[in-house]
């Protein structure tokens, strides 16, 4: 058996470039360039640029020909990880596995060059992908308008916050405290302590989930908010969500919801349904967009009634099937080129994943997508029955095809996975 899985899960080997740094190639008066001879006289081009911004010397750059460039970079690039290496484990907060037609569909000339100072009249494409993804976030998760302003799901989640803050103090009193759980997302209370708020903890209940006493214990007319990550970062549904909006609301609160866990409730219920007035979605996580490295990103944010004046602006308005922007700039971020194309990754991934029309059930057509995850998991923990044989390996379980069909074969019968 031992040899058997050895030969199904066996690694596979390849060639592996030992390269140096690109200055440790450089040799004294290569080049690989040939530029043309200046226009005029160089020393009167640089008559109006200040001293103090002029180098006393050339910077110090390789000095290589163009095949060792070509050649330093493309095996550097080999040792990238990617969807053509394997799965990406980085835990709950990525998707592990970017497709690539999100990748090609992201560099059509239409999206990819797009320039951020076109005039609104050319941009129409660019804005109805924005306008109709908003239009699919909202009817998703269940709120009355989203802004795809914020470039990452943290920055979403101060936005969400600032909201809450511009909400209170247009009524006279942007109030002080923020309650967060102890099983909230961890940046919940940066986003508190950055808007302004005093953070008042609230220990969860023995069976891991927030007690309607325990919130009602600390409300009053001073807490703003509550920021509740539903489900929580134990993995358990806060199934006093509702009732817990209803006591926050009832001491004019609001009820901020961290969508770092859409996951595992998205197509079966709704946010904007349990009470909650806003919400930020994570995008690596729900709908395969790259995640890490510095960015750029995407954190949208959806909003109930009651806060919609509070969005940052300009926002998007369909008139007729044609697109404008509405408002002042008075910007989370920026409608720029990079939020754009990320908003390409998302809308593809949200057709591929499919949108019942309205009045199908959305039940039925999330029940085959729950199937087709769970073949995906018993699979997936079979592999690691497999790797078990050496617990120290775990951390490199590989689900390529060869594995999952010789595997799947195997141990698991015809009509056991239903």
């Amino acid at each position: 058996m031992k040899k058997d899985i050895d030969k199904i899960t066996s690694g596979r080997t390849s060639l592996v470039h030992d390269e140096p740094l690109i200055f440790e190639r450089s040799v004294p008066g290569r080049s690989g360039h040939s530029l043309p001879e200046t226009f005029g006289d160089p020393k009167s081009a640089l008559q109006h640029i200040p001293k103090s911004f002029l180098r006393k010397q050339p910077p110090s750059l390789p000095e290589v020909d163009e095949p060792t460039v070509v050649r330093h970079f493309t095996r550097l690039s080999s040792w990238n990880h990617g969807v053509d290496s394997g799965m990406y484990p980085l835990g709950s907060c990525t998707m592990k596995y970017n497709p690539r037609i999100n990748e090609s569909l992201a560099r059509l000339p239409g999206f990819s060059n797009l320039h951020p100072y076109l005039p609104i009249e050319l941009c129409q494409g660019a804005l109805q992908l924005m306008w109709e993804l908003a239009d699919y976030l909202a009817e998703i998760s269940g709120f009355t308008q989203v802004t795809l302003q914020p470039a990452a799901g943290a920055h979403g989640e101060l936005t969400g916050i600032k909201m809450i803050r511009a909400y209170h103090k247009a009524k006279g009193n942007p109030r002080r405290r923020v309650l967060v759980p102890d099983t909230a997302h961890g940046t919940n209370p940066a986003s508190s302590k950055l808007s302004g708020y005093d953070v008042v903890e609230i220990k969860s209940g023995p069976d891991g989930i927030l007690m309607p006493a325990a919130v009602a214990q600390v409300m009053d007319e001073d807490v703003a908010a509550i920021m509740i990550t539903n489900p929580n970062t134990l993995g358990l549904f806060e199934s006093a969500i509702s009732e817990i909006a209803d006591i926050v609301h009832s001491a004019g609160g609001l009820v901020y919801c961290d969508g770092a866990n859409l996951n595992s409730i998205m197509g079966i219920t709704r946010p904007g349904d349990m009470g909650i007035d806003v919400l930020q979605f994570n995008l690596h996580k729900t709908f395969s967009t790259p995640h890490g490295g510095g960015g750029p990103g995407s954190g949208p944010v959806g909003v109930s009634a009651e806060l919609a004046p509070y969005l940052p602006t300009p926002v998007i308005e369909k008139k007729a099937e044609r697109f404008s922007l509405l408002g002042p700039i008075n910007t989370a971020a920026t409608l720029d080129l990079n939020t754009e194309l990320f908003d390409v990754f998302n809308l593809t991934s949200q057709k591929l994943i499919g949108k019942p029309k309205r009045g199908d059930s959305v039940a039925e057509h999330t029940a085959r997508l729950i199937a087709e995850g769970k073949y995906v998991s018993r699979t997936s923990e079979l592999i690691w029955r497999l790797r078990a044989v050496d617990r120290a390996d775990l951390h490199v379980v590989d689900l390529d095809r060869h594995t999952i069909i010789a595997a799947t074969m195997r141990l698991f019968p015809e009509g056991s996975l239903k």
